[in-house]
């Protein structure tokens, strides 16, 4: 400070100079986090108290600067603050408190969103993991479906081919049966004609012998020696030609032997196929049956 605006010590000491108290009200103790903005709302309020206070000062203590004629602020009280009301101060007090209260509500509040979105996402990839497991069951089923149906229609064609060969089978049988049972009846007649020829020896036999009666009865009767010959002549006619029809009908029966032989034969090896190929249908069934590796 220059030395025209230092007071001197005696001055402060004289009984004329009366100190007393500003009337306008300053706070020595600072107000928690005061608000620029709220200030500024109120600069005509801060103004006010500025002019009053230097007015005071000039009238109670007479000190002025001897250039300016302006009253020169002493240094007899702490640093200046500037005054807030009480509703004011209050309010931004309440408000404060409210904030603190706001923030712990909102990290509190934040804490637990994060929680729920915590929750929210281990749900969401748990839902995620069970959509793609039942896809892949779903898949699955689809396949086994198809499978089933599939061995569903290949069983069925297998099932329709062996009723299938086993009703022509039957009928192959059945008509083999009925060709056995006509070619059976056939050979009966052919043993029973057979039969027959193998008995006409005994008639000749019995013939010839009632002949040779007849040409020794001849003989005995002393007849002529010409029809005596003609007569044997004949009776040797009559022989060679049952001879010759007995040859025939040996031929004829041996022929119809060999047919029946033939016959027989045919027809035994039909059956004989007919059972191979029953065996043979049977074993690829008993195959196709088999589960694979046996």
């Amino acid at each position: 400070m220059s030395p025209s605006t230092q007071l001197p010590e005696d001055s402060l000491k004289r009984n004329d100079v009366k100190v007393m108290t500003p009337t306008a009200t300053l706070s020595n103790i600072p107000l928690p986090g005061t608000v620029p903005q709220e200030k500024q709302t109120h600069l005509s309020c801060v103004a006010k108290i500025d002019e009053e206070y230097g007015k005071e000062i000039q009238n109670n203590f007479r000190i002025t600067d001897e250039r300016n004629q302006r009253p020169t602020e002493l240094n007899i009280f702490p640093t200046k603050q500037p005054y807030i009301p009480y509703a004011l101060a209050k309010a931004y007090i309440t408000k404060n408190d409210y904030s603190s209260k706001i923030k712990t509500l909102r990290v509190r509040f934040e804490a637990y969103q994060e929680q729920v979105n915590k929750k929210n996402r281990a749900w969401k990839d748990t839902k995620k993991i069970l959509e793609e497991k039942t896809d892949e069951l779903m898949q699955e089923k689809d396949k086994l479906l198809l499978q089933v149906n599939q061995e569903k229609e290949k069983w069925e064609k297998e099932k329709s081919w062996l009723l299938e060969t086993f009703a022509q089978t039957l009928d192959l049988l059945h008509t083999h049966h009925s060709v056995t049972v006509q070619k059976l009846k056939a050979t009966r007649l052919a043993l029973e004609n057979i039969q027959e020829i193998l008995k006409f020896p005994n008639v000749q036999k019995n013939e010839s012998l009632s002949s040779e009666k007849v040409v020794s009865w001849i003989s005995s009767i002393e007849a002529e020696p010409e029809f005596t010959d003609a007569f044997e002549k004949g009776i040797s006619k009559m022989e060679d030609q049952r001879n010759l029809l007995l040859e025939e009908k040996i031929r004829r029966a041996l022929e119809l032997l060999e047919k029946v032989k033939q016959s027989l034969q045919k027809q035994e090896s039909e059956i004989v196929d007919i059972i191979k190929n029953g065996s043979e249908c049977r074993g690829v069934d008993s195959l196709k049956s088999q589960p694979p590796g046996c």
